[in-house]
């Protein structure tokens, strides 16, 4: 029974994730807000300040799609290598790596490649983001730096 709900819960986060790509990509600031928790954070290093609050990021989301109109793209989210853990019946954590790319009528190109690190909080809704951070991709260093 345990590895089902694992199995369920691992489901319905991807599920959110996709959502929350879909919502972004098309425009739908409001419903990608609303996937994360009420006072939800999203932290990147790829952007000045952080992003608080369902009017916050509803804003971001917003300004996101305006930027991509202004350059005549589309810009689309790619998530891949999911690793999902519980940490108890409410609280999951999950990273993934994230490819945000552009798109326009003839061709098409990655923006920038991120990891993003997940604090998940489940309610009657099901899981919903409480805290993201976004790190840019950087070159692992081996054996005492780089030569």
């Amino acid at each position: 029974m345990i590895g089902s709900k694992r199995v369920r819960d691992e489901l319905a986060v991807r599920q959110l994730y996709a959502r929350q790509a879909q919502a972004i990509d098309g425009g739908q600031a409001e419903a990608w807000a609303r996937t994360f928790t009420v006072d939800g954070e999203f932290r990147s290093e790829t952007y000045p300040a952080p992003v608080i609050g369902w009017h916050d990021l509803a804003e971001f989301a917003r300004d996101f799609t305006r930027a991509a109109a202004l350059q005549g793209e589309v810009h689309r989210h790619w998530m891949n290598a999911l690793a999902f853990e519980h940490i108890d019946r409410k609280t999951a954590r999950a990273k993934f790596y994230l490819a945000v790319l552009a798109a326009d009528s003839s061709s098409s190109r990655i923006l920038r490649h991120v990891l993003v690190d997940d604090e998940l909080a489940r309610d009657r809704r099901g899981w919903l983001v409480r805290i993201r951070i976004v790190r840019a991709d950087r070159p692992v260093v081996v054996g005492g730096g780089p030569r």
